[in-house]
């Protein structure tokens, strides 16, 4: 098991404004309201005030299930996965956004942006058995420089994906201001990444044509005026991750005090293709814009396109 809590983290938000339903109960103040919200506002000659301070908390819990080999018989491997969740309020420092921001901040105590419940990680490196003092070809010469010193090395994680946060544009219903709070849709049922997602059509590099991987913009609808979406921040996990990193090596003795190495490694060798987080706008007038992955990691970042790099390393 491993714990940790963030006390007192430092957020920043808007405090010249009102909360979001304000004046729910009375439709003549709250039409008033929405024609001049700026006379509302505890300051009106000021616009936005930010107020930094260290109101943030997060807490994270985790448990891990580890199996290792120590190097013997040329092998080594290491396997861990596992269980986590991370709640915090804000996901960096100096961020300040929700429904409510600095009436109730704790209405935005949520899944992390960052948190993935699931993690495996497995790596594997395996000395070859040929060449000297190996159980194969175990001679010197010509013969161990060819065929000795040979190691190859596998890596494979397996990640679920990080919580999702839905919005929504093109409501013909009527709201305050998007500086009194973020504005949310209402949720129907229980949003999910549908069954072979990765199957984006036949038209993927057209993002309107592809098919969407969240399973339907149907579960969403428009909040009432005035009146706050029941989707709450970050309700849905998104796109897993799949990535594998291979390695093979071929050492070289040359003298007792110089080495050489020829490596090659190549990330995502599988070539399974991972993709960033889709659009979670609902805009029920245009659904085709729903759940669309527009991008992937880029190639050298965790989890990005398939690349491999060549080198030779000398040693001393």
């Amino acid at each position: 098991y491993q714990g940790s809590a963030g006390i007192g983290l430092i957020e920043n938000w808007n405090m010249n404004t009102f909360p979001i339903d304000f004046a729910a109960s009375d439709p003549a103040l709250r039409a008033r309201v929405y024609a001049t919200p700026q006379n509302y506002r505890p300051w009106t000659n000021f616009g936005d005030i930010r107020l930094r301070s260290n109101w943030g908390h997060s807490t994270f819990h985790s448990g891990t299930v580890k199996l290792e080999k120590r190097m013997s018989g040329g092998l080594m491997f290491s396997t861990f996965y596992t269980l986590s969740k991370t709640i915090d309020s804000q996901d960096t420092d100096g961020s300040g956004s929700g429904v409510a921001p600095i009436q109730n901040r704790g209405l935005e105590k949520a899944r992390a942006g960052y948190d993935r419940s699931h993690r495996y990680v497995g790596s594997v490196i395996y000395e070859l058995p040929v060449g000297q003092n190996k159980r194969f070809l175990n001679r010197g010469g010509v013969w161990n420089k060819i065929f000795g010193g040979y190691e190859i090395a596998w890596v494979q994680t397996l990640e679920s994906g990080n919580p999702l946060t839905f919005g929504f544009s093109n409501s013909p219903n009527i709201y305050y201001p998007s500086w009194v709070g973020s504005q949310r849709p209402n949720v129907n049922g229980t949003p999910r990444i549908r069954d072979g997602w990765r199957d984006l059509g036949g038209d993927r590099f057209n993002t309107i044509n592809m098919n969407p991987v969240i399973e339907s913009v149907n579960l969403f609808s428009y909040p009432a005026s005035f009146t706050v979406g029941n989707s709450g921040r970050g309700i849905m996990t998104g796109l897993p991750l799949v990535w594998s990193q291979a390695s093979a090596k071929k050492n070289i003795r040359i003298t007792e005090r110089f080495n050489a190495q020829l490596r090659l490694d190549m990330t995502n060798a599988l070539k399974t293709w991972n993709f960033n987080s889709p659009s979670t706008t609902v805009d029920l007038v245009n659904t085709r814009t729903f759940g669309k992955v527009g991008s992937s990691p880029l190639t050298s970042s965790f989890g990005g396109q398939p690349v491999m790099n060549l080198k030779l390393e000398l040693t001393w």
